[in-house]
């Protein structure tokens, strides 16, 4: 009995070395897969000093000055532009300024305005003539009084004239003026530019004077 439990003692020995081995193999396959990894007992964290804890809200004794880059998605930036062209005649934006929706940034002049403006109002006012000229030969042509041809000449006519006032009224809504407060007595030669959303300028590409491209 002695000589049999001698030999299965020294099985369970060998078994429990054997496991220690494999375990101590897994150990160290698993410390070389985390190489950039970095552990420290409790007793290491006592000696250096370490302390874990949570983030808590508090004043700081001095101040950080930081530099660096803030970027945001494509769809909260903007690019200013004048669709018209002309002279950059005013305007106080610096980079870094923060400005407001709907705040005058800078003004545009130039000659194209003006022209624009007068184009508007001359085809309003033949356009008002032609419609007083088909009521004339539409109730004409009801009472057999003049031709079907006339009728219709002075009607296309009279399409046109409203397609070029719409057409205009368009453009000038573009570059930001309004067709209802645009008269013979009341022609700008320049153009208040408007920041679209809220934000901080990041760029100024142009100066005061300086020809902008359409």
């Amino acid at each position: 009995m002695k000589c049999i439990f001698y030999v299965v003692f020294v099985l369970c020995v060998s078994i429990s070395s054997c496991s220690n081995k494999d375990r101590t193999t897994t150990d160290e396959t698993t410390v070389a897969m985390d190489e950039n990894m970095v552990a420290l007992t409790q007793a290491q964290m006592q000696n250096a000093g370490i302390a874990l804890g949570k983030p808590e809200m508090g004043t700081m004794q001095s101040t950080l000055k930081v530099s660096g880059v803030v970027d945001v998605p494509p769809q909260n930036m903007v690019s200013i532009s004048f669709p018209l062209g002309g002279y950059l005649k005013y305007t106080q934006l610096l980079e870094g300024m923060r400005v407001r929706k709907g705040q005058s940034i800078a003004v545009m002049e130039d000659q194209g305005i003006i022209q624009m403006q007068q184009d508007y109002l001359v085809a309003k006012s033949k356009s008002f003539f032609l419609q007083k000229e088909f009521e004339r030969q539409q109730l004409l042509n009801q009472n057999k009084s003049t031709s079907d041809k006339v009728f219709e000449q002075v009607s296309g006519e009279y399409k046109v004239a409203q397609i070029q006032v719409n057409s205009f009224r368009q453009k000038l809504k573009l570059i930001g003026l309004n067709p209802d407060r645009i008269s013979e007595n009341n022609i700008s030669r320049s153009i208040n530019i408007y920041s679209p959303i809220n934000g901080y300028v990041s760029a100024v590409n142009v100066n005061i004077g300086k020809f902008v491209n359409p």
